[in-house]
């Protein structure tokens, strides 16, 4: 692991959020830091709920334009300063928080839940809601950054088909799915889809 970050870049599609091949170069590098200082770090995976439904209703294009691209603002300014935020894939998102155990990681995604209902979606019908996996790896942690972020995005699925919009994380020290439980119930949505 290098002493630095490598150079910042960002998704191919919105520019926003930085460029999900940069995410395992820097889990490594800040597992590093972050045990040198016996400090924890956060990875969270989250997915937006029911994202074919806003495409079905209003189209791909004006879903690009009026629904993501707020919404992921919303990230970027969300994690300014505090960590660092990847576009992973259609509707799919990771978050590398440094220095934060799991009550500040879940109160922080609660914080961004919110935020994002409060998001203008100028002429989309309803609010994204967010499913989001975590996952707090300290000096002890066993697993590999790959195994991290697969666990993580185990806890977004659990949220997921456990209640949408909801925060789930690991109760244990082993990541087994039978540790998964729900940190945060679903935030109320005043009008989804």
């Amino acid at each position: 692991v290098g002493v630095e970050l490598d150079e910042r870049e960002f998704d191919e599609k919105f520019n926003i959020l930085e460029a999900p091949r940069l995410f395992l170069p820097d889990l490594a590098y800040y597992r590093k830091r972050c045990r040198l200082r016996d400090n924890p770090l956060a990875v969270a995976f989250a997915d937006i709920d029911d994202f074919k439904r806003f495409n079905t209703a209003h189209g791909e294009a004006r879903v690009d334009r009026d629904l993501l691209t707020p919404f992921m603002e919303c990230l970027e300014a969300h994690f300014f300063a505090r960590g660092h935020c990847y576009r992973f894939g259609g509707d799919e998102y990771l978050m590398l928080i440094p220095n934060c155990g799991e009550t500040w990681a879940v109160s922080l995604l609660r914080d961004l839940q919110e935020r994002l209902a409060n998001c203008n979606y100028r002429g989309i019908d309803g609010r994204p809601t967010i499913s989001i996996g975590v996952v707090i790896v300290d000096g002890d942690t066993f697993l590999t950054d790959r195994e991290v972020l697969e666990a993580a995005n185990r806890g977004k699925a659990y949220a997921k088909a456990t209640a949408k919009g909801s925060i789930a994380t690991f109760d244990g020290e082993l990541y087994r799915d039978a540790e998964l439980r729900l940190s945060v119930k679903p935030v109320p949505s005043v009008d989804s889809p």
